[in-house]
């Protein structure tokens, strides 16, 4: 029995031992494979930064600016870091409250800036101070907003949020003169239904699109609704009115592009249908043309009044949020998803670097 016990023993040592070792084996495998996975991540980040740099000095800063964002925070040294601030082309920066930032409506006479956060809280900063002083006024809505505009004497702003309320500023102070509810904005199942809106120029109006495919007139003063015509027959996405009010230029879910006259909603010209979902929309100055973002990234612009495409331009595969026009026309400037800002020729489609 001693010896079946001695037996025993020993070869449970001798087990335990052989276990032990596979441990360590398996340990020194894990740490093998763990290291080789390191090197395999720093040499990824590695080729990020040689992309982007490369795409840096052939001019696609939106490229780079992509690498960059994909590289692990672990790893950014001086080097990332000194090709982030090159990707930066501003002249300016100010400070977006919660880092959502919604909109931006500069003033028409180029006094001042509009900062709207998605969250709802809307800054005034005054161009002619330091990027780095505090914003004039501090104004905050509640839910999300949908929409930030400047009159046309850059003394008021209106602001729209996802409710279908509307809040008219006075631009200096930032205090209310008066807010007011969109009919139809809380429509059953429909969180969007207010979605753009604009003063209307020499009317002392502002123009509210939307779900209900409906222009809506408000007075500013009172925010009476004072007359209303249908644009579309589906989700309005898009509006641009002229720079004296008379022509206003409109697109849908439907992938159309409406002209109107303003006053009194009579139909001037249909162009399209697009090829893909149309998401945003602008009218020059002048009124003669029409510039239309895309959800595949592309801009197209055409003369209206002819009805021939003048540019069609394409895009980074991303939706465009937001498209305008130069004061003078000359140029069109777009954002995407993505957040590169891309400007054109309105002319000739030819990109500006």
């Amino acid at each position: 029995l001693l010896a079946a016990l001695g037996v025993f023993g020993v070869a449970s040592f001798l087990l335990a031992a052989r276990n032990a070792g596979l441990a360590r084996d398996a340990e020194g495998s894990r740490a093998a494979i763990a290291a080789e996975s390191a090197k395999l991540v720093r040499s990824l980040y590695v080729s990020r930064i040689g992309h982007a740099q490369a795409s840096l000095a052939s001019g696609d800063v939106g490229r780079a600016r992509r690498l960059l964002d994909e590289c692990p925070p672990e790893f950014r040294g001086w080097e990332w870091w000194y090709l982030h601030d090159q990707t930066d082309q501003s002249v300016a920066s100010y400070f977006v409250p919660g880092d959502n930032a919604g909109f931006v409506a500069p003033s028409p006479d180029g006094g001042y800036l509009i900062v709207a956060s998605l969250l709802g809280e809307v800054l005034r900063y005054d161009l002619d101070q330091p990027t780095n002083a505090p914003p004039r006024w501090r104004f905050e809505t509640p839910v999300w907003l949908h929409g930030a505009a400047v009159s046309e004497d850059s003394t008021r702003v209106a602001l729209l949020n996802n409710q279908g309320r509307v809040w008219v500023l006075d631009a200096d102070t930032g205090r209310e003169q008066t807010s007011f509810t969109v009919p139809g904005s809380t429509l059953p199942g429909r969180t969007l239904a207010a979605r753009r809106l604009s003063f209307v120029p020499g009317a002392r109006q502002v123009c509210v699109v939307g779900a209900a495919g409906q222009a809506l007139f408000f007075d500013a003063d009172t925010g009476e609704l004072a007359r209303a015509f249908p644009v579309h027959e589906s989700e309005v996405v898009g509006l641009g009115i002229s720079g004296d009010g008379s022509l206003m230029a409109t697109t849908s879910n439907d992938n159309l592009v409406r002209v109107w006259e303003t006053s009194t909603g009579n139909l001037l010209a249909q162009l399209g249908p697009l090829p893909t979902t149309t998401t945003a929309l602008d009218l020059s100055h002048d009124g003669s043309r029409v510039a239309v973002g895309q959800m595949l990234g592309a801009v197209t612009l055409w003369d209206w009044t002819t009805g021939v495409q003048t540019v069609d331009a394409p895009g980074a595969q991303r939706p465009i949020a937001s498209i305008a026009f130069s004061p003078d026309g000359a140029r069109v400037a777009a954002v995407g998803r993505e957040g590169v800002l891309r400007v054109w020729d309105a002319t000739t489609g030819a990109q500006f670097s």
